[in-house]
């Protein structure tokens, strides 16, 4: 009897962990997420090399001085979709020094499709960037113990020198459990995926230098990737619980979430946004509130420093809205940060350019 009850228990332990579809990693035009960044490099002791599960990968807490910003875009976004055949979507990232953009298909059955990239800020010399061939960087239904591998080349101009390069990667699902959010975004089930990569320059067919990365991701359900932790480059494989990172981010805002309000814990989804964006001088937000309570809406530059307090009111519930004036600011991205007694719902960015 007793060997049944233990079978049922790792049945319900296997059914119980998470599996990560196409639908959880795609976002459509139009759709966002953020992630905290913590300046490169960085401690990361106790968070790699975890294995098995359940774990409770708690990213919480922590610096919050830098961001990602993770826009979907028409792959004609900037001008450069004509480089990367058969794309049907572009990853959109910003910092306060450009843009960047993947170039990516959501294949169902398939996994996500990555054509390769346009980097206006890291490779500014040959900033198009197509992958021969496209990979898939994450397959479709992934679980515990998936693994997965791909291999490709680009070429970049460096040094005054062309250079070919082989990128190989594998990806391997070691670790499961639950993953805590940031800005009370909440508690999700995840996956681990320990990612391994390895660069190969060749200059005139000669292989001239090898480098190493290993990245964790932490994919949650619904969500797509929501925590990142990469290593510093190395010359030699890293292993697989390094102590110093180069990235360490986790979400903190997602057009997928839907904050939940009040004490019946009824999900509202809080409209907030600004026009027009890029703006200068002046922007307009708008926002809704889903009860009577007390308002703060704030303003913080993209080091997290708090610039201004815009609202610091009790209001009733409705849509409301208020003028932000840029005043002696210069350009750059900003974010606004919507409160209701105390509590946050939602931050978003807007762009002044001057």
């Amino acid at each position: 009897m007793k060997y049944i009850t233990v079978f049922a228990v790792l049945l319900s332990m296997v059914f119980s962990q998470p599996t990560i579809t196409i639908e959880d990693l795609q976002y459509e035009i139009g759709g966002y997420y953020k992630m905290y960044n913590i300046p490169s490099p960085q401690g990361v002791i106790g968070l790699t090399g975890n294995q098995g599960g359940p774990h409770i990968f708690d990213f919480s807490e922590g610096v919050t001085s830098d961001s990602l910003i993770i826009d979907y875009v028409d792959v004609n976004d900037g001008g450069h979709g004509g480089d990367f055949t058969n794309a049907t979507i572009a990853e959109r990232i910003t910092n306060e020094n450009g843009f960047a953009w993947m170039y990516l298909d959501f294949l169902a059955g398939t996994g996500r499709k990555n054509f390769g990239f346009y980097d206006e800020i890291g490779v500014p010399d040959s900033p198009s960037v197509p992958f021969s061939p496209p990979i898939i960087d994450f397959p479709d239904n992934l679980s515990y113990q998936s693994y997965f591998s791909g291999t490709t080349n680009f070429d970049v101009f460096m040094s005054g020198l062309d250079i070919n390069i082989e990128y190989e990667f594998s990806g391997f699902a070691d670790a499961y459990g639950t993953v805590i959010l940031p800005n009370g975004l909440g508690e999700h089930e995840c996956i681990q995926i320990n990612y391994e990569e390895q660069y190969t320059y060749y200059w005139m067919g000669t292989p001239i230098q090898y480098s190493y990365l290993r990245s964790y991701y932490y994919l949650a359900e619904d969500l797509g990737i929501v925590a990142i932790i990469t290593s510093l480059e190395e010359e030699n494989p890293v292993p697989n619980g390094f102590n110093i990172a180069n990235t360490f981010a986790r979400m903190y805002d997602s057009s997928k979430i839907t904050v939940s309000m009040d004490n019946n814990l009824i999900c509202h989804t809080v409209a907030l946004s600004n026009y027009p964006n890029p703006f200068n001088p002046a922007t307009t937000i708008n926002y809704q509130i889903p009860s009577l309570g007390f308002v703060e809406m704030f303003i913080y530059d993209i080091n997290g420093k708090l610039i201004e307090t815009l609202v610091n009111q009790n209001q009733q519930q409705g849509t409301q809205s208020v003028l932000w004036h840029s005043k002696n600011m210069s350009s750059g991205i900003y974010f606004y940060q919507l409160k209701l007694n105390g509590e946050i719902l939602q931050t978003k960015q807007a762009i002044l350019l001057k």
